[in-house]
């Protein structure tokens, strides 16, 4: 069996969604919660559209956020298909040009 290693950062994101839905009962529970988007539109994390959706709250100032990002956008490219989504949601604190930056140089579209 070919085993992957997995990033420490999405086992505990992966961690973390199953411990805010359990007892809910249904994931579809999730509260509605709006963000911005890079290209001006905006994203309820709270409506998935039947999709599995790995939401990874980041910083350009956290070192381990920016060094897990190329494995998320990947991870995220190579599960599209199958109705896998990762959407990382940068802070408020985050100016928007920095994350912009980051996502060009990092190639981090995950769209």
């Amino acid at each position: 069996m070919d085993r992957k290693w997995v990033s420490p950062l999405v086992l505990l994101a992966l961690i973390a969604v199953v411990w805010l839905l359990r007892g809910t009962g249904h994931p579809e529970q999730v509260p509605a919660l709006q963000v911005a988007l890079l290209d001006g539109g905006k994203i309820d994390l709270g409506h998935a559209d039947g999709k599995v959706r790995l939401v990874n709250f980041w910083s350009t100032s956290c070192g381990p956020c920016i060094k897990g990002m190329p494995g998320l956008a990947d991870t995220h490219r190579r599960h599209a298909a199958r109705g896998f989504e990762v959407v990382a949601v940068a802070m408020s604190y985050d100016a928007p040009s920095h994350v912009q930056d980051f996502a060009q140089r990092e190639n981090c579209r995950f769209a």
